[in-house]
């Protein structure tokens, strides 16, 4: 087994996958498992039908540059990808079904590719906000998210047909300063 780094950044099982099961993009590494320093955007974690291995755990270490501490996340509650979490970090954390995207959703059509909305965490007031995308809609709690607002514990997002329930570890008295 070896773990590949796709051109876009995830990581996949050599084993199972000849191309990135995420994006479709071949390794970058082209000879092994070097990554030459590039940033890994997240682990892509499947299995095939026929995997009987499921208690796996596979991690890996990547130097990013700047401030990677993660500040909350995002848990799929609802939706294709129920069970699934998404860790935030400092500044804009946009989600969308776009391999860009700090937050990649797929298996939903109605959520946008680009920037369906963004988690901001400012560092400046240690507070979580949400921000609306341009021509999608998403939802705050039930209530269709008109502009920014504030986040809080357990507040629940809405984009097409995904619920995702957010958990902040930064705020309050904790930060990373």
């Amino acid at each position: 087994m070896a773990i590949k780094v796709c051109e876009t950044g995830h990581l996949f099982d050599d084993r199972y996958y000849t191309v990135c099961p995420e994006c479709g993009r071949p390794d970058a590494s082209s000879g092994g498992n070097q990554q030459g320093g590039q940033k890994v955007r997240k682990i892509v974690i499947s299995r095939r039908a026929d995997d009987t291995d499921v208690n796996r755990t596979v991690s890996y270490y990547s130097e990013f540059t700047g401030n990677n501490y993660v500040t909350g996340w995002l848990v799929c509650c609802e939706g294709a990808n129920k069970g699934r979490d998404y860790r935030l970090f400092s500044g804009f954390n946009r989600i969308g079904t776009s391999a860009d995207s700090e937050v990649c959703l797929t298996g939903d059509s109605l959520i946008g590719e680009k920037s369906h909305c963004a988690v901001v965490y400012d560092r400046k007031s240690n507070r979580f906000f949400v921000t609306p995308g341009r021509e999608t809609l998403t939802y705050l709690n039930g209530e269709l998210l008109k502009s920014s607002a504030g986040l809080k514990m357990n507040d629940i997002l809405q984009l097409g047909s995904t619920k995702l329930e957010f958990i902040p570890y930064c705020g309050g008295t904790k930060s990373w300063d």
